[in-house]
This record gives C-alpha cells, sequence and structure tokens, in this order.
C-alpha cells in the first residue's frame, strides 16, 4: 500500500500543494511551524477522516478560507482509488473515485496509516487515555467498525453521564437508568472484547520487539487493566454480565461523583520490566524503548494481519530520540518495505542512507528536492 499522490487545497497553513510521492521514504524538512507536521496530518486525514493532532474541523481549514480539501491517490496491491476528503467547519463530505460517500465507513480501509509523534514517546508513564487512544486506533486500522462502536459508545457515555449529574442535582430516583444501561453494557462490553483479542495477539510481537530493542536485558510485559473483575480471555456474554453487575453496584458512587466510573473510558494498559511496573520504576531511557517496540511491534502487527505494509507517519521523532535508539527506529525501516513519510527540522537527525524524496516546507509552501540517492 502506498500514496502516489498527494493533492491539499487551503488546509491548515497550505493554500494549496500537490506532489508525487516517493514509493518508500518521503522526508519533508523545515523549522517548526512551518507546516511539517501538516503534510503529515493531510494523509492520516486521507486514510481516517481524523487528525492525529485531535483537531476540529475549522482548525482544519486555511485560517481566512471557508473549507478546504485533502486528496489522495491511493495504490493497494493492484488497485487505484481516488481518496478526496471535503473539509467544513460542520462536517467533512468524502468522495471515492469521484463519488459522494454516503457511509464514510466505505472509505475506512482504504488508506491505512500509523502515526509515530514526539506525544507518543510519553506513552508508557503518560494518561491512561494516550494509551486507551493506542489501543482504539490500532484496531480500527484491521476493523473499521470498531470505529462505529467507539462513536457509539462515546455518545451513550455522554448521554448517560447527563442523566447521572443531573439525577445527581435533582435527587430524582436512579431506576431511571435502568432504559439506558443496557445499550452502555452492549456497546462497552464490545469495545473491552476487542481490546482484550487485541492484546493477546499482539503481545509476543512487543515482546519480540522489545527483546531487539533492549538486548533481552530486561523481561517485560503488557497487559490490559480493566475496571471490571474479568480474565484476558473473558467471552463477550461474560463481559456483558461483569458490566452490567458492576454498573449497578457503581450507581451510587456514580451519583455522587457526577460521573460513570466504569467501563473502557475507566480502563489502561499496564507495561511491566522484570515484573515491576514500568510507569513507577523504569527510567528516561527504558521508557523510550517501550514506546520505541510498541510502535514497531505495531507496524509489524498490523502487516501481519493486513498482509501488506500500512503507509508509516514519523512526525519528527528522530530528533527525540537518543543516537542509538534512532539508529535502531531507521534500521527498522530500512529493513521493510512501506511507505514512510518523516517530518524533521534538520535531515542531519536521519541516520538513513538510502534514496528518499526530499521536500523543504516554509510558511505552508512547499518546494520538492531532487530524490537523493
Amino acid at each position: 500500500m502506498r500514496v502516489e499522490r498527494l493533492v491539499l487545497h487551503q488546509f491548515r497553513n497550505i493554500r494549496d500543494l500537490s506532489i508525487q510521492v516517493h514509493p518508500q521514504f518521503n522526508i519533508v524538512h523545515g523549522r517548526n511551524g512551518q507546516g511539517k507536521t501538516n503534510l503529515l496530518e493531510a494523509v492520516y486525514l486521507a486514510g481516517t477522516l481524523k487528525s492525529f493532532r485531535n483537531a476540529k474541523n475549522q482548525e482544519l481549514i486555511h485560517f481566512d478560507e471557508a473549507e478546504g480539501a485533502v486528496r489522495a491517490i491511493v495504490k493497494k496491491r493492484e488497485l487505484t482509488r481516488d481518496i478526496l476528503v471535503q473539509i467544513k467547519s460542520n462536517g467533512k463530505h468524502v468522495s471515492l473515485d469521484g463519488k459522494k460517500v454516503r457511509n464514510v465507513q466505505e472509505t475506512f480501509g482504504q488508506l491505512h496509516v500509523v502515526v509515530f509523534s514526539p506525544e507518543d514517546l510519553i506513552l508508557s508513564k503518560g494518561s491512561a487515555s494516550n494509551r486507551r487512544l493506542f489501543l482504539d486506533r490500532a484496531i480500527f486500522q484491521f476493523n473499521p467498525g470498531y470505529a462505529g462502536t467507539t462513536k457509539a459508545y462515546e455518545q451513550a457515555l455522554k448521554h448517560r453521564n447527563a442523566i447521572v449529574k443531573d439525577l445527581r442535582m435533582s435527587g430524582k430516583n436512579a431506576s431511571m437508568l435502568d432504559v439506558f444501561d443496557p445499550q452502555l453494557v452492549e456497546l462497552g462490553a464490545l469495545m473491552i472484547h476487542q481490546r482484550l483479542l487485541f492484546i493477546q495477539s499482539f503481545r509476543n510481537h512487543f515482546i519480540q520487539a522489545h527483546d531487539t530493542i533492549s538486548n533481552g536485558e530486561q523481561e517485560v510485559g503488557i497487559s490490559y487493566v480493566s475496571s471490571l473483575e474479568i480474565s484476558e480471555t473473558a467471552s463477550l456474554e461474560e463481559i456483558q454480565e461483569a458490566l452490567e453487575n458492576k454498573l449497578m453496584d457503581r450507581r451510587q458512587r456514580d451519583l455522587q461523583r457526577g460521573y460513570t466510573t466504569v467501563g473502557p473510558q475507566a480502563d489502561d494498559l499496564e507495561f511491566t520490566l522484570d515484573d515491576r511496573s514500568a510507569r513507577l520504576f523504569a527510567s528516561q531511557g527504558q521508557h523510550r524503548s517501550l514506546v520505541l517496540s510498541l510502535k514497531i511491534a505495531e507496524i509489524q502487527y498490523l502487516g501481519e494481519v493486513l498482509d501488506f505494509q500500512p503507509v508509516l507517519l514519523l512526525d519528527d521523532v528522530s530528533s527525540e530520540l537518543d543516537r542509538k535508539r534512532n539508529e535502531q527506529l531507521m534500521n527498522f525501516l530500512l529493513n521493510r518495505s512501506g511507505q514512510v513519510f518523516i517530518s524533521t527540522t534538520d535531515p542531519n537527525y536521519l541516520a538513513l542512507e538510502t534514496e528518499a524524496a526530499h521536500f523543504k516546507i516554509e510558511a505552508g509552501v512547499l518546494v520538492e528536492e531532487k530524490v537523493i540517492p
């Protein structure tokens, strides 16, 4: 899978851009604030219809314009698709091969992308919300329907939280939650079940990647920490029952706090080194190795599940890694066949000795430099 051409119009600070893309390495360099990340964000948007920076629609459009657009010509095996995403403040409109898409899920799976940004480097020690986001993004890549499940759950959770808050203020009978909880149970159990299945199949990829990165110096672990009392191999029915019971048990606590305290939004990923919590005991270097292993494992896992390599977006990561880990990342990239977009303030950060297309960006204007062997 690869992007063959990328066309942007009024996207972020980029007025107009049209480039032919290198099948393997594409390096975008420039000073901070010039638009490097915007270019990578556009590729991500074409594949997921979302910004990996969680930006609102209006923020994706050039500040003095009413709408913007991202177009990607994508080749997946022998099939070429034309993806057009038109962005307005009130929503996005998608066309596939020139035809408007009524159900946006038709677009999912046309372009698979994995992003690795400096924000990811705190995954193992930062907030649980970032680890949940990692899980959900990874699952979405090979199970596009999962995006619909998470969106429906978020809406149901928002509705329940509003009711809980109202009940807390009014003191009305909480039995009205009996009407809303079944939907939350159904959707939440689906999410948790998919996350557990992912971790079970992903674990060995992560362990192997970390053994390579750390030369096997420490035994690494990864596990899903649920707000429910369930095993990792619990069936969907068992998870539904556990979530239903826990919601009932926690009802008074939820009413006291004004929000729902159990479910996939309260879960986490835990990393261990030699059976000790990495979040509590790992050094800065060990955290970097954990995250680097996590992202390499994600790319390898998706390549195996999808039976082709997803497009990889590296957003100024090299400048944040030390020399040893930067070399490990570049060696990994050289030994995979997939397409890569790399942004950097200085190409010298990249220990990448191979043919690549180089682009320089300044104030949203991209200058295509020659392919450098």
